[in-house]
C-alpha cells in the first residue's frame, strides 16, 4: 500500500487512476476537480485543476489521456510535457458520460445514464465527439459507472453497481454474459490484466473478482484490500493492481500479482 498526499486531506474522492507509458500514473480527484501526476514511486509531481468534476481517466494514444466530466457531458484531453499537465482539447457528448475507455483508431467508449429514457447506455464516439454507435439497456438505477474493453477492442465490460453485476457485450451491443454471483456486492471499478483476464471490484463485498474473458471465476481476492475500494487499474510493467478508495480516503492501494 502507498499513500498519496492531497492539499485537503479531509475532502477528497479519488475515482480513478491510469498508468502512463513511462511508469508515471495520473490520478483524478472528483471532489476537488483535480488531476495529479505521480512518479513511478507514486510521489506527487504536479497537478492540474480541471474545469469540472472528473470520474474516469484512461490513456488515449500514448500522448494524451482522456477524462470524463460526468454530468457536464464533456471529455477532456490532457497531455504531459516536462512533468506538467496541459489541456489539449475538449469534446462534448450527447449524454452524461461517467465510465470511459479507449476503443482504438481514435474512438472512445463511454457509459452513463440516459435519464430521458430511464436507461443505462454505452456508446462509441470519435475524437470529435460524434457518436458512431449507441446501445441502451436496464434502467438508470442500475448505475453503470465504469467500463473497460479487451485488448482487441471487441468486448465491452460494464459494472452496474445497482444490480451487483458485470455485463459483457460485444462491440455491436450483443449481450455475451452477465456475471452476478451472491458474493459480489457493489460492483464498481473494472480493469483487464494479462490474457484479458477481468478484474472487478466489489466495494460492499470487500473483494476483487478475477474472471476469464468469458466470465468464469479464476480467483477472488480478499486479503489486503481497502474497506471501500472504488476503481481499479492494472499496471502492466509492475504487474500490480492499483485501487482507489471511497470519499475522504487518502490511501491508494497497490496489490502485487504473481
Amino acid at each position: 500500500m502507498f499513500e498519496v498526499k492531497c492539499p485537503d486531506e479531509n475532502n477528497q474522492f479519488h475515482t480513478d487512476i491510469t498508468c502512463l507509458p513511462d511508469d508515471k500514473v495520473m490520478l483524478i480527484d472528483h471532489y476537488n476537480s483535480r488531476c495529479s501526476l505521480l512518479d513511478s514511486l507514486f510521489r506527487n509531481i504536479s497537478s492540474y485543476s480541471l474545469p469540472g468534476k472528473p470520474w474516469s481517466i484512461r490513456m488515449f494514444d500514448g500522448q494524451e489521456v482522456v477524462v470524463s466530466l460526468g454530468d457536464q457531458n464533456q471529455i477532456l484531453f490532457l497531455s504531459v510535457k516536462d512533468n506538467t499537465i496541459r489541456p489539449t482539447r475538449r469534446i462534448k457528448t450527447r449524454l452524461p458520460c461517467w465510465g470511459i475507455d479507449v476503443a482504438g483508431k481514435g474512438s472512445i467508449v463511454v457509459s452513463g445514464p440516459n435519464s430521458a429514457r430511464n436507461k443505462c447506455y454505452w456508446s462509441v464516439i470519435n475524437d470529435r465527439g460524434e457518436e458512431t454507435f449507441y446501445h441502451e439497456y436496464g434502467d438508470t438505477a442500475w448505475n453503470n459507472s465504469y467500463i473497460a474493453l479487451n485488448a482487441l477492442k471487441t468486448r465491452v465490460y460494464i459494472s452496474t453497481w445497482g444490480t451487483n453485476s458485470l455485463f459483457c457485450f460485444d462491440i455491436l451491443g450483443y449481450l455475451l454474459f452477465v456475471y452476478n454471483p451472491n458474493n459480489l456486492k457493489g460492483s464498481l471499478g473494472i480493469t483487464l490484466g494479462m490474457d484479458d483476464n477481468v478484474y472487478v471490484v466489489g466495494r460492499d463485498s470487500k473483494n476483487i473478482h478475477q474472471l476469464s474473458p468469458d466470465g468464469a471465476v479464476i480467483h477472488i481476492l480478499t486479503d489486503g484490500l481497502p474497506h471501500d475500494a472504488i476503481s481499479i487499474t492494472y499496471n502492466r510493467s509492475k504487474k500490480q493492481l492499483l485501487l482507489t478508495n471511497g470519499p475522504n480516503q487518502k490511501e491508494i492501494h497497490a496489490i502485487k500479482l504473481g
